[in-house]
């Protein structure tokens, strides 16, 4: 999840389409997306989510894209940081849930 500067978006996403690539090439890669906040007051303006097959392929994964940004003359953290752009990286797993069983006899919520 990113912060991003208004001034800053274009570029910004710019930088993610060409990670993206890198991403997306990696085995175990499922899906990808970007997301912008459609809020003017969202806290976060960009959202980055990419699903991996298991948590091997999103390990070895984070080590190749590395790899590839090295190789490549590609700095996310400095780019991040001339653009002002501020990360709260996290891993999660996608779960699922189900809404409470509507019913008629209410006695057990007493």
């Amino acid at each position: 999840m990113f912060e991003v500067p208004e001034d800053s978006k274009a570029a910004f996403l710019e930088h993610t389409r060409a990670a993206r690539d890198v991403v997306r090439a990696q085995p175990g890669f499922v899906e990808g997306s970007v997301y912008e906040a459609q809020s003017p007051d969202a806290q976060f303006h960009v959202i980055t989510q990419v699903v991996w097959d298991n948590e091997y392929a999103f390990e070895a994964a984070k080590a190749a894209v590395a790899e590839e940004f090295r190789r490549r003359g590609f700095k996310p953290a400095e780019i991040m940081k001339e653009l002002n752009v501020k990360l709260t990286r996290a891993a999660y797993e996608r779960t699922r849930y189900a809404a409470p069983a509507a019913s008629s006899d209410r006695s057990a919520d007493r």
